[in-house]
């Protein structure tokens, strides 16, 4: 886990280099569910979600695989030299609780727009037109406080 993730609640996975020679044996999962365990650990209920920035489909789908929650694709991140990563992000029971808690009326669209990129991710709409609807919800819910402080964070999301 990133010692400086943007958020408490929603910490950052760094990346795993496992020798070729033991690619192909679960090596990269085992991995994988250590660190979800010790971020459930770390945060109990104020586990909100996990990031992982990842260029490779098979990272991806083991992360997918491995999160007891449900995965969105926030979009892509350039990350400079790197290049660009997808950015994925598992979500918890207790976002999803928050997520489904009313909101003022004044709030009802921003509440539709953030919900529909929250369960569909960057398929839906670009980050970027998501961002407004949850910095407005920051106030309501520690979910979006939570996310919006995440998202600001990454300013190379598209």
């Amino acid at each position: 886990m990133s010692t400086d993730s943007p958020e408490d609640g929603i910490p950052v996975l760094g990346r795993t280099y496992v020798h070729p020679a033991f690619r192909g044996r679960l090596v990269y999962a085992q991995v994988l569910r250590h660190r979800l365990a010790l971020c459930q650990q770390q945060w109990g209920l104020g586990l909100f979600g996990v990031h992982i920035g990842t260029s490779s489909p098979r990272v991806e789908h083991v992360f997918r695989a491995s999160f007891p929650g449900r995965t969105i694709r926030l979009g892509d991140e350039d990350i400079g030299d790197a290049g660009v990563v997808v950015a994925l992000i598992g979500l918890t029971r207790e976002f999803d609780r928050q997520l489904s808690l009313p909101v003022p009326t004044h709030l009802a669209a921003d509440h539709q727009v953030a919900r529909m990129y929250l369960t569909h991710g960057g398929d839906a709409m670009p980050v970027a037109e998501a961002l407004s609807a949850v910095r407005a919800l920051a106030g309501c819910q520690a979910a979006y406080r939570l996310l919006d402080q995440f998202l600001q964070r990454m300013p190379n999301l598209r």
